[in-house]
Parts: structure tokens; C-alpha cells; sequence
């Protein structure tokens, strides 16, 4: 977490406005565009965008955290075609031990996650990567 982080300018300061559009720090609900959260939920995500200069690209990390006890179903934000989210980390694993995966071995995630009970999963959002192709 600690690489992450530091990979991640965003999510330690401040950045030029992201050329895809996102705002530079949002909360979101269980579906991206919706930016309510009821004081009840126990589902919501936090969002971070930014255009970082050294890479030439933008900097794109989605938070989620699921405080119930059972699965909800999250909808990413939508890139316009112009990348995707990759999962970075689940907390509630992938069942044989992975939590987390390194830059270019990520899972893509092209819309829903379902977050299981009791986790935080990170989304990076980048463009496209090699030998996957745009959806």
C-alpha cells in the first residue's frame, strides 16, 4: 500500500484538473453518479482525479468501502472510452490468497464490482493496457 501510494500523487495532493472530466475529490454512492449518500448507507466510494504532468496522463484512483455485512453491487465511473479501471487491491480477496496486484497484472473491471461484506477495494483508473484492448 505504501508503493501505491506513492505511485499515486492524487491521493497526496492536489493535481491539475484530470482531462477525462472527473472532479478532483468527490464521494459517490453505490453507482458513480449518484452523489448522495443517505446518512444510513454503509456502502460509498470516494473518488480522486487528477492530471499528473510527469506521467502525461491522468492520475485515477476510486476508494470503495462496504461496511455491511452483505454484497453490494458498486458502478464505477464511466472513462468515455478513453481507458478503464483496474483493480488494485480487494481486502476481501480473490479466494486463493491475492489482495493485491501489482501494476499490469490487475483485474479490469468494465462497469460493477460487487464488493463483498466487510472490504475496501481500489480502482486505477489508466489508460487502456497493452493486449487488452478497448472495450
Amino acid at each position: 500500500m505504501i508503493a501505491y501510494r506513492h505511485e499515486h500523487t492524487v491521493i497526496r495532493r492536489k493535481l491539475p484538473d484530470a482531462i477525462c472530466g472527473m472532479e478532483s475529490l468527490h464521494t459517490h454512492g453505490l453507482n458513480a453518479d449518484d452523489w448522495n449518500i443517505p446518512p444510513e448507507a454503509r456502502t460509498f466510494s470516494v473518488s480522486f482525479a487528477g492530471y499528473d504532468r510527469k506521467k502525461g496522463h491522468d492520475d485515477l484512483v476510486y476508494l470503495s468501502i462496504n461496511a455491511d455485512w452483505k454484497d453490494a453491487c458498486i458502478t464505477l465511473p464511466n472513462l468515455h472510452h478513453r481507458g478503464a479501471w483496474y483493480l488494485s487491491v480487494n481486502t476481501y480477496g480473490d479466494g486463493h490468497g491475492q489482495y493485491t496486484y501489482p501494476p499490469g497484472q490487475e483485474v479490469r473491471i468494465d462497469n460493477d464490482f460487487i464488493l463483498r461484506p466487510r472490504s475496501v477495494a481500489v480502482f486505477t483508473g489508466r489508460p487502456f493496457l497493452e493486449g487488452r484492448g478497448g472495450g
